[in-house]
């Protein structure tokens, strides 16, 4: 998540978050920031995002829906 942090302040060693193929059902992350990160083929049930920043989220085929 680093290199998606650095994505997100435009510096330099920064990347997109781009996760496939995960199984992160039962993930607490209150506070993580998403924003334009790529989700294609994971699993979230159970997911718990609470205050996180998802704008701009780009899911490609979610598996199950995360609460907030």
């Amino acid at each position: 998540m680093r290199k998606h942090e650095r994505y997100l302040k435009a510096l330099p060693g920064g990347a997109r978050a781009v996760i496939r193929d995960a199984d992160l059902s039962g993930l607490k992350v209150p506070t993580v920031d998403l924003r334009d990160a790529i989700l294609s083929h994971v699993t979230l049930r159970h997911a718990v995002f609470g205050k996180a920043d998802l704008s701009g989220l780009n899911c490609s085929r979610p598996i199950a829906r995360a609460r907030s």
